[in-house]
C-alpha cells in the first residue's frame, strides 16, 4: 500500500466519506496519523496536522507536571476520596475549554448511577450512555451527536441516570471505543470517573492520557492520594498525573500544603480555593462558577489549570496568541 511506501518518518492523514469507528481503527493501525470525513473544514485539517506533527514527540514536563508523555487528549478526572470535588471541577475544567479557550470539548459523566454532572448543568440525562456501553459498535458521529446534550457548539455532555436495580453491562474495549469516538470528535474529551465501581475505573484510567487527581490537604486523603497514584502507575504508566487539591484555605485543610506534598513525595499541580458560597450559588443557577463568577478566586485556579490540558499549540491555534480572557481574569 502507499503508506507502507512513504518514509518512516512522513505523517499521512486520511481523507475519506466512510463514517464508521471500525474503519477508523483499521486506519490507526496501518500507521495513518489520522482520519478525516468528508467534507474537509479548514479547522479540522489545521487540527490534524497539529496531532501528527505531536504524535511522536515528548513533551518535558517541570515542577508540578512529571516527565512523562502527553500522548492524547483524553482528561480522567478522578478523586482520591468522596465527596472531594470531582465533578464539580469537571464541569469548570469543560465550560473553560469549551467556552473560553473556544475548543471543541465533550464531558463524559461515567457515573452511570449517581452522576451529578447533568443536574450542574441543567440538562436531560439520556439513554445514549448506556446503549455506547452496551453495543460500541454503534458509535459513530451520528449516534454522538444524537445522544449528547449540546449546551454549546462546542460543549457537549454525555451523562445518564440509570436505575439502580438495573445491570449495566460493558467491557474494557467498550469503554475504549467510546472514549476513542468521543475524542475523535472532539478535541478535547473530559471524563468524570467514580472511584467505587473497580472495573469501570481501571478501564476508564487506562485510556487517559492526563489524569487529574483530587485531593484535599487532609491525613485520610494523603494516604488514598497515594495509593491512588500508585494504582493509576500500575494500569498507566505511561499517562500524565496532575495533582490538584481541592476545596484549600478551609475545613478540610487539616495539614500545612508543605508537610503534605513532603509527605506525598510529589507537588501539587493546582491548588483550588474553597468557597461554599459561590459552590451553592452555581449549584442552584444550573451554571459552572467560572460562568457565575469568572474573576473569583476559584474561578482564576481553574483557569490556569485548564491551560495545563492544551498544549501550547493548539491554545495558539483556537484563541491566538494573546489570550484576551486571561486579562479578563487577570492572568496576564
Amino acid at each position: 500500500s502507499l503508506i507502507t511506501a512513504l518514509p518512516d518518518t512522513t505523517k499521512a492523514i486520511a481523507v475519506g466519506s466512510v463514517n464508521d469507528i471500525g474503519f477508523y481503527r483499521e486506519m490507526i493501525e496501518i500507521g495513518v496519523s489520522d482520519y478525516l470525513l468528508k467534507p474537509l473544514t479548514e479547522k479540522s485539517l489545521i487540527s490534524a496536522i497539529h496531532k501528527a506533527d505531536k504524535s511522536d514527540q515528548v513533551i518535558i514536563q517541570q515542577d508540578s507536571i512529571s516527565q512523562e508523555k502527553y500522548n492524547n487528549n483524553k482528561t480522567v478526572i478522578i478523586g482520591a476520596r468522596g465527596g472531594i470535588g470531582t465533578s464539580t471541577i469537571a464541569v469548570n475544567l469543560s465550560w473553560i475549554l469549551a467556552e473560553h479557550l473556544n475548543t471543541k470539548t465533550a464531558l463524559l459523566d461515567m457515573d452511570i448511577e449517581f452522576g451529578t454532572i447533568a443536574l450542574a448543568l441543567d440538562v436531560e440525562p439520556t439513554r445514549g450512555l448506556r446503549e455506547a456501553l452496551e453495543n460500541p459498535e454503534r458509535l459513530d458521529s451520528l449516534f454522538i451527536s444524537s445522544t449528547t446534550a449540546k449546551l454549546s457548539e462546542n460543549l457537549a455532555v454525555m451523562a445518564t441516570e440509570e436505575n439502580l436495580n438495573d445491570d449495566v453491562i460493558f467491557t474494557h474495549d467498550g469503554i475504549a471505543i467510546l472514549m476513542e469516538a468521543l475524542s475523535r470528535e472532539h478535541s478535547q474529551l473530559v471524563v468524570d470517573t467514580p472511584r467505587t465501581a473497580v472495573k469501570l475505573r481501571k478501564s476508564i484510567l487506562s485510556e487517559a492520557g492526563t489524569i487529574l487527581l483530587i485531593t484535599d490537604y487532609s491525613l485520610p486523603s494523603l494516604r488514598d492520594t497515594i495509593r491512588t497514584h500508585s494504582a493509576i502507575k500500575t494500569n498507566n504508566p505511561d499517562c500524565r498525573i496532575l495533582i490538584v487539591a481541592n476545596k484549600t484555605g478551609g475545613q478540610h485543610t487539616a495539614m500545612p500544603p508543605n508537610e503534605f506534598e513532603k509527605a506525598l513525595g510529589m507537588k501539587i499541580a493546582a491548588n483550588i480555593p474553597e468557597d461554599n458560597k459561590l459552590a451553592i450559588k452555581a449549584a442552584n443557577n444550573g451554571k459552572p462558577v467560572v460562568a457565575l463568577e469568572p474573576k473569583s478566586k476559584i474561578s482564576k485556579a481553574l483557569f490556569s489549570l485548564a491551560k495545563e490540558l492544551i498544549p501550547e499549540s493548539d491554545t495558539d491555534h483556537s484563541i491566538g496568541k494573546k489570550a484576551p480572557w486571561l486579562k479578563i481574569i487577570g492572568l496576564k
